[in-house]
């Protein structure tokens, strides 16, 4: 590097040091609303009844929508009644969660609204 390169990396580096300003602020001057949370997650319940030819115990997976596509959050049994009732934790900001149901060499994948924390699937294997 020559004499001139260099005097003017110099130059640059004092230019933009004087064009730094300090950010001055006290977090007691932060008005956050009482309505804003800080969770990243919501509990929400899920309701499904899963219908097979007969009576078997069948596979629930359950997945989240992100960006990098679908991310598994939580896999259940279903008893031979058919019917699953339990609790399930998902991001914060999901609007929906899908759900796979799987019995013998059947799948099926649904999307799942969440209304007032409460997600409900039928799903019908044949």
């Amino acid at each position: 590097m020559n004499s001139h390169t260099k005097f003017f990396a110099l130059g640059l580096l004092v230019a933009f040091g004087f064009m730094a300003t300090p950010v001055l602020a006290d977090i007691n001057d932060l008005n956050v609303d009482n309505t804003f949370s800080y969770g990243t997650s919501q509990t929400i319940t899920v309701k499904v009844s899963v219908k097979t030819p007969v009576p078997d115990v069948t596979g629930l997976t359950f997945y989240s929508i992100g960006p990098d596509g679908l991310t598994e959050l939580d896999s259940r049994i279903v008893d031979t009644t058919g019917r699953y009732t339990g609790t399930l934790t998902i991001p914060a900001n999901a609007t929906n969660v899908i759900a796979k149901s799987r019995w013998l060499d059947s799948f099926i994948k649904l999307n799942l609204r969440i209304n007032n924390q409460l997600a409900t699937a039928i799903f019908t294997h044949e």
